[in-house]
């Protein structure tokens, strides 16, 4: 039996990475900029915020401003159960293996492993940066395409820019 993979362009989704200073911040503003404006946020599973004071890494927003997207306003968060619930898709760009059970659980819930930029060089940062901009990219044409046959959705998403190939799941 054939079921929607997503709902409408413009329901709301979440993006999280380990901190929300990096991975899921260029992953709300892309998606936001690039496919459908105001319904992307973005939370981290870990509390970095004062570290950061309340920001993008640094080296994040110049890279993001290189592609001519401007995060230095948005603010970094932490995950709550609730901001799961607010949304009709969640994308988990870290490990899973990092990720708190209600987030590995939940059926909204699907991951696609980017490299942390975190204490990488400037060069290294834009190929990060541009691997998320090929998954947004390929995630709003799931939006537009895609339906699940069965529980499981195995899908190759654009090829790393680091020379390899992860699988994303989505549990139903």
């Amino acid at each position: 039996m054939q079921k929607n993979f997503y709902k409408t362009m413009n329901e709301r989704i979440l993006f999280i990475c380990q901190g929300n200073v990096g991975r899921s911040q260029m992953a709300e503003a892309y998606y936001n900029a690039l496919v459908q404006p105001g319904v992307a946020t973005s939370a981290g599973i870990d509390e970095v915020a004062e570290k950061y004071n309340g920001r993008p890494a640094s080296e994040i927003i110049d890279v993001m401003l290189e592609d001519g997207i401007d995060v230095s306003s948005q603010r970094i968060k932490r995950l709550e159960g609730e901001m799961i619930e607010s949304v009709g898709s969640v994308i988990v760009l870290c490990s899973q293996s990092i990720c708190p059970p209600f987030l590995v659980e939940n059926p909204k819930v699907e991951f696609y492993e980017i490299e942390d930029p975190y204490m990488l060089n400037l060069e290294r940062t834009r190929l990060i940066r541009d691997k998320v901009k090929e998954t947004i990219l390929f995630i709003a044409q799931q939006k537009k395409q895609t339906s699940i046959d069965g529980g499981f959705l195995v899908v190759d998403p654009p090829s790393s820019a680091f020379g390899e190939t992860s699988a994303r799941q989505r549990r139903r």
